[in-house]
This record gives C-alpha cells, sequence and structure tokens, in this order.
C-alpha cells in the first residue's frame, strides 16, 4: 500500500503533496510552533520496518527519529516542542502484533534522541496501559490514548 502526506486549505484547495515513497508514511502530526512535522513511514529506514520521522512543513528536511527494529507509529508532540510521545510494539506478524502483541508508550528527546520508556505494560494492544492522574487504566484494543503528562514528565 502507498501511503503519502498531503497538506491543503481547510476549504481542500491548494493540496500539496510531502511526500513521495513507494511505501508507506503516515500519521502526520504539526508541532506546537508550526515548524516541523512528525510522522511516520515505513520501509524508508534498514532494515525495514515503522520508524518515526521529522520534515519541515514543506517536506524538506526530511530525517529519521527512532532506529528501532519495532514499530514506532503514533507520535504526539509535548506541549513544549522538545519531547514526542509514541508507541512502540514488538517485531512480528503485523496481525498478531496488533491483537496481542506487546506494545508500550515511549518518549523522545526530539534533539538528543534520549528514549525514556513511559508504560511497562504487559501484551495486550496498542498503547493499552497510560497514566492517567497518577493512576493507571487499560483502553480497548486498537484505541491509543495519549493523556496529559505531570509538568515534571518532561524534564
Amino acid at each position: 500500500m502507498i501511503r503519502d502526506i498531503f497538506v491543503m486549505d481547510a476549504d481542500g484547495k491548494n493540496r500539496v503533496q510531502l511526500t513521495d515513497h513507494p511505501a508507506q508514511d503516515g500519521e502526520p502530526r504539526w508541532s506546537p510552533d508550526g515548524k516541523t512535522i512528525a510522522f511516520y513511514s515505513y520501509d524508508r529506514s534498514d532494515p525495514p520496518g515503522f520508524n518515526l520521522y521529522l520534515m519541515d512543513p514543506d517536506g524538506s528536511n526530511i530525517r529519521q527519529l527512532t532506529f528501532g527494529p519495532h514499530w514506532e507509529v503514533a507520535p504526539s508532540w509535548f506541549p513544549d516542542g522538545k519531547w514526542i510521545l509514541y508507541s512502540s510494539g514488538e517485531t512480528g506478524d503485523g496481525v498478531d502484533l496488533f491483537r496481542g502483541g506487546a506494545w508500550n508508550i515511549y518518549r523522545i528527546h526530539v534533539e538528543t534522541k534520549e528514549v525514556v520508556q513511559v508504560t511497562h505494560g504487559d501484551p495486550g494492544g496498542l498503547g493499552q496501559e497510560w497514566v492517567l492522574s497518577g493512576g493507571s487504566g487499560r483502553f480497548p484494543l486498537g484505541f491509543i490514548p495519549w493523556g496529559r503528562l505531570k509538568a515534571g514528565d518532561s524534564d
């Protein structure tokens, strides 16, 4: 499946293609300052897999952010623009991965590439465990929950 990223005006006019890759690019997320777009891409990396990338708003300056053997998807920016949260799952059969693979949420510092594991859940689904107001919760399979982190969590 070929999937690319486009931007356009709210009325659907002035459509501009930002990526042109023979595989999948998806889940674009604008940084809080509007200067960078985070997205996942499949098969740009070696070995092939889902990794996170950054690009400028015009589609230029594409750079790889994660380099894992895992499926790394669903980027979400911290409000300060310094960190990105994402889901990462073990490689393997895609169907098994989404139905019961081991997924956790991580954060990565955009500049230093420091990675911090945020959840430590048992296998059960994509983004299955999240910390909400000091507690933890379980979410339905396939639901990607991004909540508010405590102010100290982004330091």
